[in-house]
This record gives structure tokens, C-alpha cells and sequence, in this order.
């Protein structure tokens, strides 16, 4: 079974959409006027699996060191220059890093 589309709301700039995934977590998506995504926020307080970020952010960021420090992702901004990712560190310290498309540290 694949992703179930739970909530629609149609707005003059963009969309917001509600997503229920296979593994039960549910993501909330603002979409642009496009249908571009621009930021993606796992809902009721859950993080997302390696496999909805890998869909999400490019390879690059994916492999910066940087990245690496944040063990649980929460939510992910999209912008021209790049990405802003926030999550938690192991200890449970609040992270947000910056990244340009190509996996750059901003």
C-alpha cells in the first residue's frame, strides 16, 4: 500500500497537503503554486525515516558530515539558495542547519 492523501487545502499561493505514509507517519507539505514542495514537517511530533529524506533533500546534503549530527529530522524548509533542516541531536539538543543545493554548509 502506498501513500494515502489525508487532507487537501487549496489556497491562492499554493497547497497545504496531509500524507499519510505506509510506516503510519503522517507528513504535513506546503506546496507552491507550482506544486513545487517547499517545506515538509513530520506531524504529531515524529521524525522522518531515512527514506522520505532521501526523497526530499539531494544526495549532497544528505552526505555532508554535518548532517550526520542531527539524529532525528522534524522538518525541512526549501529555498533558492538551498535547504534549512531542523531536527535534534543524540543528546536531544534543537538543530537547524543550512545547506546550499550542492551540500555546502550555509
Amino acid at each position: 500500500m502506498g501513500a494515502e492523501i489525508l487532507y487537501v487545502d487549496r489556497e491562492p499561493f499554493g497547497h497545504e497537503v496531509l500524507v499519510a505514509l505506509p510506516d503510519g507517519a503522517v507528513i504535513d507539505l506546503d506546496l507552491g503554486r507550482d506544486g513545487t514542495w517547499l517545506e515538509a514537517t513530520a506531524s504529531d511530533g515524529s521524525t522522518f525515516a531515512r527514506a522520505v529524506l532521501d526523497g526530499l533533500l539531494p544526495a549532497a546534503v544528505l552526505q555532508n558530515p554535518a548532517f550526520d549530527r542531527l539524529n532525528r529530522v522534524t522538518k525541512v524548509e526549501r529555498y533558492p539558495w538551498g535547504f534549512e533542516v531542523y531536527g535534534f541531536d543524540a543528546s536531544g539538543f534543537e538543530m537547524e542547519l543550512e545547506f546550499t543545493p550542492d551540500g555546502e554548509r550555509r
